[in-house]
């Protein structure tokens, strides 16, 4: 199997995780003290957790795209788990944030718990998670495909 899949998909993995440093440290910049209201130490809590599981979420996948270009194909079927469960959390966190809540509290959980997932918000926006599933699996495909004996 040629290398180029794979490292073409770690590539697209730095990126994200590079563009959602970027994108979160200039959020963070132009919104900090901003609140929309005043947070609560449980709503500080809150924001610290969110932001840790996407520190957490972007850092593993720059290691798993550091992996991919180095063409460790084992790297492929942890990074297909890994989009599941991102695809889980970012449902959960959006029917949590969005249904969930009392209408009192959606104003806080929109307009300061949202700044923790600003690290994952450029994967979000483009559904990258979905994306990269599809191209993960598909180069999982193609590795258990059989070569074509019968070519001439």
């Amino acid at each position: 199997m040629q290398a180029w899949p794979m490292r073409v998909l770690g590539a697209l993995n730095i990126s994200f995780v590079a563009l959602g440093a970027f994108y979160s440290a200039s959020i963070m910049h132009m919104r900090w003290n901003k609140w929309p209201v005043s947070p609560a130490y449980q709503d500080w809590m809150i924001f610290a957790a969110l932001s840790a599981m996407s520190i957490f979420l972007i850092t593993y996948l720059g290691y798993l795209g550091i992996r991919l270009i180095r063409r460790d194909s084992r790297a492929l079927w942890p990074l297909c788990t890994f989009f599941l469960g991102e695809i889980a959390y970012f449902v959960a966190v959006f029917y949590i944030t969005s249904f969930a809540l009392p209408e009192s509290m959606t104003t806080v959980a929109a307009g300061f718990w949202g700044l923790g997932l600003n690290p994952l918000i450029p994967q979000i926006v483009t559904g990258y998670p979905l994306v990269g599933l599809v191209i993960a699996l598909v180069i999982l495909l193609i590795r258990r495909s059989p070569p074509d004996t019968y070519s001439r």
